[in-house]
């Protein structure tokens, strides 16, 4: 019997984190409500659970409507995180916070041995290509190293005291906008790795988790994943385009047929 393909997409509408550049909720929940557009009427994925860090005070009732209406199935998880460790410790706790409240808590993972992770705000514009490609792989990450070096980074992820000496000197870098992961292979391996993470020390969730992935194995993606969004830490567009504007229209339609307050960076 296949298994559907679900997606987990973390949020956090009220962020606490000081240093991310979009920080406004308004602006915040703009964007996430482009990209469950996105998500929902163009791609195939079959579950799409929505985790919030930030306990917004937003049913998603609209989106809910509008996944049914598109033969999907919508969840969406609201918690209070930690938010002191993540203004001292930064994003990356928080993201590994609500990955594990998903895996923890979603009765819609229940019915994938993977998912798909994707940053909240973020469409993934050649995803059904991506789940075709992938279809017979549990662990995947947008992480390409030649073969000779990954066999020299296995070596040296070995070595004790490996994550501070590549922290230290700037390399072991995974990218954690987008990626696939076994719900197995997750809980086995890379469930900690944001107890790890301090910005202050320049230890960041994309360092932690590259030890654990080189170590245990992963396949990178075969063709490049197509990143449709802002990113909130520099204000700038992770790839070349922003949503068109029929998604931002529609985002904006879900947000008034809610009664919630559009900011100004609605109107990018």
């Amino acid at each position: 019997m296949k298994k559907d393909i679900s997606l987990i997409m973390t949020t956090a509408v009220n962020s606490s984190d000081p240093c991310l550049t979009i920080r406004n909720s308004g602006e915040r929940l703009f964007q996430l409500n482009c990209s469950l557009v996105s998500w929902i009427t163009s791609s195939r994925v079959d579950n799409i659970i929505l985790c919030d860090n930030s306990a917004p005070d937003n049913d998603y009732a609209g989106v809910a409507a509008l996944a049914r209406r598109y033969g999907k199935k919508f969840e969406a998880l609201s918690f209070r995180g930690d938010s002191a460790r993540v203004v001292t410790h930064g994003k990356g706790f928080g993201e590994g916070e609500i990955i594990r409240h998903a895996l923890d808590h979603s009765r819609l993972i229940k019915e994938s041995g993977s998912f798909y992770k994707v940053t909240g705000r973020v469409f993934i514009e050649n995803f059904d290509e991506i789940r075709a490609i992938e279809a017979g792989h549990e662990v995947v990450f947008d992480l390409s190293i030649l073969p000779v070096k990954k066999i020299a980074w296995k070596l040296l992820a070995a070595l004790p005291g490996a994550g501070t000496l590549l922290t230290n000197n700037g390399f072991g870098f995974v990218k954690t906008i987008f990626y696939k992961c076994s719900v197995a292979y997750y809980r086995r391996h890379l469930l900690h790795c944001h107890c790890e993470v301090d910005s202050r020390k320049h230890f960041l969730l994309e360092n932690r988790m590259f030890l654990p992935i080189i170590r245990h194995g992963y396949r990178p993606f075969a063709i490049q994943p197509d990143y449709v969004g802002y990113c909130a830490g520099t204000g700038e567009l992770y790839g070349t385009h922003d949503y068109p504007g029929e998604v931002k229209e529609q985002a904006r339609e879900l947000m008034r047929s809610q009664c919630l307050p559009l900011a100004s960076g609605a109107d990018r």
